[in-house]
């Protein structure tokens, strides 16, 4: 039996946020010593510290991500819709991605870029991950409760949320109607254009490309 969802969820998020938000401004900060040490961008130097930006970018996008999901969540308990189908994302999502900035964020198949890179320390992190982790078997709890609330309208789900969802939902073969469901590979095309790539700053994007019209104008279903 899976274990109840903490009650004081919401509070963790947040305070996953925050720690998450520190950590990036103090990254920030060492990253901007580094190129602009006269308060002026030195290109060359950012030519030197491009894995560090580039890192630093994306620890900044977890940090969004981490607060939107706070956010998304306080604001369906305000309306008494903050239920387990809800709660047990959240709470997956965000020990993934605080895990993930503790421990180094994947910048491609094989290669990480850690903390210390970045210019920040992890070590209020690791705490605030371990509240977060979810129970044994909280991963098929959360298959289930999908499966049970397929279609039904989800109050301004975050983005992130709803991308794993639909990645749930394709897996069981229940990929949305009227759409195609593609996950490729960061470094990778995926065939090009016409898809739309959700803010997702893990080791895959996921595309969902609109369908193409058939001969007649008409959508193929």
């Amino acid at each position: 039996m899976t274990a109840e969802v903490p009650a004081d969820l919401i509070d963790r998020l947040e305070d996953a946020a925050e720690a998450a938000e520190a950590c990036v401004a103090q990254g920030r900060l060492a990253l901007s010593a580094a190129i602009a040490p006269e308060g002026r961008l030195d290109r060359r130097r950012l030519d030197d510290e491009q894995r560090a930006a580039h890192g630093l970018a994306w620890a900044a996008a977890y940090a969004q991500t981490l607060r939107q999901t706070a956010a998304w969540a306080r604001e369906l308990s305000a309306a008494g819709q903050f239920d387990e189908a809800s709660a047990r994302p959240a709470q997956l999502l965000a020990y993934e991605y605080l895990s993930q900035l503790a421990g180094g964020l994947p910048m491609s198949q094989g290669e990480i870029v850690r903390p210390g890179e970045m210019g920040f320390d992890p070590a209020r992190l690791a705490p605030l991950a371990e509240r977060l982790r979810p129970p044994p078997g909280a991963s098929a709890r959360i298959v289930e409760l999908l499966a049970a609330a397929r279609g039904r309208p989800r109050a301004h789900e975050p983005q992130e949320l709803r991308a794993r969802r639909v990645v749930a939902e394709a897996r069981r073969g229940r990929a949305p109607a009227r759409r195609r469901l593609v996950v490729v590979g960061r470094g990778g095309g995926g065939g090009g254009g016409g898809g739309r790539a959700l803010a997702r700053p893990e080791r895959s994007l996921l595309l969902l490309r609109r369908p193409r019209r058939g001969a007649r104008g008409r959508r193929r279903r």
